[in-house]
């Protein structure tokens, strides 16, 4: 299924994402914040969308297209703003926390498939 192959996609992409620079990251999301800007991939995205679900043409873009193009301009501030904490020890220590990416959240198996075609 297209799911589980974006599940497996994204396990295999992990290894080396979660030790890439912020940079590379904001890199990746500004080029496909780009591709999806433009006319042949905001109608890739939202035909994919009507023909998988029979929505409305202006709801799959303004879902899949518009939000999408907003998360990922919000990622790209994110990516530098992890960041640890020093937190109060009982035994005199200082205690650390260490904040780690985990891996993919959510994907839209629309987006994966408009990607990987």
């Amino acid at each position: 299924s297209i799911s589980k192959t974006a599940i497996e996609a994204a396990e295999k992409a992990f290894k080396s994402w979660q030790f890439a620079a912020p940079a590379a990251k904001v890199a990746i999301f500004k080029k496909v914040a780009a591709l999806l800007s433009t006319d042949k991939y905001t109608d890739k995205v939202v035909q994919s969308v009507v023909d998988e679900t029979g929505c409305i043409r202006p709801w799959a873009k303004f879902v899949n297209v518009d939000i999408g193009i907003h998360a990922l301009s919000e990622a790209c501030d994110m990516v530098y703003q992890v960041k640890g904490e020093i937190i109060p020890s009982d035994s005199g220590a200082q205690s650390f926390i260490q904040k780690l990416p985990m891996g993919v959240m959510s994907v839209s198996h629309m987006m994966y498939d408009f990607l990987c075609r």
